[in-house]
């Protein structure tokens, strides 16, 4: 069941006081939805619609690609967010740093982007969240709305917000910024476990993968469409089932072929708690296979070069023959 908690009453007291009797209650709720979720469809002929035009369906966009530790050699790449966009309506999955300016660069302005999803919380999947909250908030123009779901620390990550930018955010609201998008009009769905929501018109469902923590993935459904975005994972069949007959899978290559290419990962003891923690080729392979998805993207990648036709190759080896995309900074891929 979702984890329903009291209202940010602390704060909301002090933004009364503060602000000029501003509301600051938060709603924490997850409405029950259909399994169903729409997926995203790359045109390998043709470009995807330009940043500013709507797709038809969806589209999945994926602003930061790399997993830790930071990419050096990839300085382009940024931590863990991809945005799931459906007509105009935007998804942010987990925002890993750089995840606002990267928003930014692929021509979304972070204020229209009201939905937030967090897999799971390590720091490369939420360390940019104060920065799109607050910085999509901020301005006559900002956002006015904001929904966001996630596992266990999700209120708590808010909360802490909201409390350590405190005398900031008084200030900002007395000045005149109103309180809906940040203190108020704000919806959180925490999940103890999986479950199947609706989000801004879209049905959502979750499914837990294998982690290190808690770690949900994603379905998106919408007019027969569907598209899953995993977190971090090892093989679950939890994840296969979540994505059965998706139009797009993105999903964790953190092993993909390169990740062992240097001594990143020389130790044999870090090896072995990686691919207990992440999906290899052959994982990827198994599980788009047996979904039967149309395409795949791989993202969280690993902290080198990723050899595109070795690893390409590999899935194919291992059985999977719909399209494979190695996921780009920016790349657009439509349903």
């Amino acid at each position: 069941m979702t984890d329903k908690k009291p209202g940010y009453e602390a704060s909301r007291r002090d933004f009364l006081t503060t602000a000029g009797k501003v509301a600051g209650a938060v709603s924490l709720a997850a409405t029950a939805g259909s399994t169903a979720f729409a997926a995203s469809q790359t045109k390998p002929a043709g470009e995807p619609p330009a940043a500013n035009a709507l797709p038809e369906g969806f589209q999945v966009i994926t602003i930061g690609i790399a997993g830790p530790p930071m990419d050096l050699p990839n300085r382009n790449r940024t931590w863990p967010a991809t945005v799931v966009q459906f007509r105009d309506k935007y998804f942010l999955v987990d925002c890993g740093g750089g995840a606002t300016h990267g928003l930014l660069k692929a021509g979304i302005e972070p204020s229209k982007v009201k939905n937030l999803l967090f897999t799971h919380h390590h720091a490369d999947h939420n360390s940019d969240f104060f920065t799109f909250v607050i910085g999509g908030w901020n301005g006559p123009g900002g956002r006015r709305e904001l929904n966001i779901a996630g596992p266990r620390q999700t209120q708590q990550l808010y909360d802490m917000m909201m409390t350590f930018y405190k005398e900031d955010l008084d200030y900002r609201m007395h000045y005149g910024f109103p309180a809906e998008g940040l203190a108020k009009n704000v919806t959180i769905t925490e999940m103890a476990k999986p479950e199947a929501f609706v989000m801004d018109g879209v049905q959502v469902k979750a499914a837990e993968g294998i982690h290190t923590i808690t770690n949900y993935a994603y379905r998106f459904e919408a007019e027969g469409q569907a598209v899953v975005v995993t977190g971090d994972t090892a093989y679950s069949e939890d994840i296969v089932e979540l994505s059965k007959g998706a139009d797009i899978l993105v999903i964790d290559a953190h092993m993909a072929e390169g990740a062992f290419a240097s001594n990143v990962l020389s130790n044999p003891e870090q090896r072995d708690n990686m691919r207990k923690a992440h999906m290899s080729n052959e994982d990827i392979a198994q599980t788009a296979s047996k979904a039967k998805v149309k395409k795949v993207v791989l993202t969280h990648l690993p902290p080198l070069q990723v050899d595109e036709a070795a690893t390409k190759q590999a899935l194919r080896n291992a059985g999977y023959e719909g399209e494979i995309i190695i996921a780009e900074t920016g790349g657009r891929y439509l349903a």
